[in-house]
C-alpha cells in the first residue's frame, strides 16, 4: 500500500483525517503499517518515486514537507507504523554533466558507464554492483562523498519524518558492506529488494540488512 495524492495534502487535518481512514481500512484488514513509495523529488517521468533527482526536496505529490511530517504524525497517533520506500543505487535519468542531479552532481559520483544485461544475472555480480540498471546512472558507494552524503542523508530522512522502517530497493546491487554503514546510520528496521530466487543469494544480504523480502 502506499500513498501519493495527485495534488498533495493540503493541511494538518486532512492528514488527521486520513489517518482515520487509515485506521478503519488498513487496520480493519488486520494491518498495522503502510509502506509508503520513494518520497524525494524525481526526474519528469519518474511518478513512482524510484528516479531521484533531488534527495533533500520532498515530491510535491505527497504534499509539503511539513504536510508529509502531519501524514506520518496522523498514522502513529493511531498506532499505524510507516515504511518509506528508499533507492541508495542509483538516480533518475538525468544529464549526463549530472549538472541537474543534487547531491550527487558529478561525474566521480558515478560508476563509469556499463549496462547490466538479462544474462549478468545470476552470472556476473560485478556488473550486477558496477553497471547501470537500465540504463540509470549508477551511484559509486566507494567514493567516500557519496558513502557519507548517502548516509548523512538516511539519517536526515529518518528522524526529519519520524519514520518507523525502509524497504531498500535495488539492495542486490551495492555492496553487501555498504548496506549494513546504512543500516547503522538509519537506526530503524530495514528489509531489502533482492529479487531472486536462489535461498544462498537472497539470505546472504542478512545481516547487513535487517531482514530481506521473501522472493525465493
Amino acid at each position: 500500500f502506499f500513498f501519493q495524492a495527485e495534488d498533495g495534502i493540503r493541511d494538518a487535518q486532512e492528514s488527521r483525517g486520513l489517518g482515520d481512514v487509515y485506521k478503519r481500512q488498513i487496520q480493519g484488514m488486520g494491518f498495522n503499517a503502510i509502506w509508503i513509495s520513494p518520497v524525494i523529488a524525481n526526474t519528469n517521468k519518474g511518478y513512482h518515486g524510484y528516479h531521484g533527482k533531488d534527495w533533500y526536496q520532498i515530491n510535491s505529490k505527497f504534499g509539503s514537507e511539513q504536510d508529509l511530517k502531519d501524514l506520518i504524525q496522523a498514522c502513529h497517533e493511531k498506532d499505524i507504523w510507516v515504511m518509506f520506500d528508499v533507492v541508495a543505487n542509483h538516480v533518475g535519468y538525468v544529464k549526463e554533466d549530472f549538472s541537474d542531479s543534487s547531491p550527487f552532481n558529478k561525474s566521480e559520483h558515478f560508476h563509469p558507464q556499463c549496462q547490466i544485461n538479462p544474462e549478468d544475472f545470476g552470472k556476473n555480480q560485478w556488473k550486477i554492483e558496477n553497471c547501470r540498471l537500465a540504463n540509470l546512472p549508477d551511484l559509486d558507494q566507494d567514493n567516500q562523498q557519496v558513502r557519507q552524503e548517502l548516509k548523512k542523508w538516511i539519517q536526515w530522512l529518518v528522524t526529519n519524518f519520524n519514520v518507523d522502517g525502509l524497504r531498500v530497493d535495488t539492495a542486490p546491487h551495492v555492496p553487501k558492506i555498504f548496506w549494513k554503514e546504512f543500516t547503522e546510520a538509519a537506526g530503524v528496521f530495514t528489509i531489502g529488494e533482492v529479487f531472486d530466487g536462489r535461498f544462498d543469494y537472497v539470505s546472504g544480504y542478512i545481516g547487513n540488512l535487517s531482514s530481506v523480502m521473501n522472493y525465493p
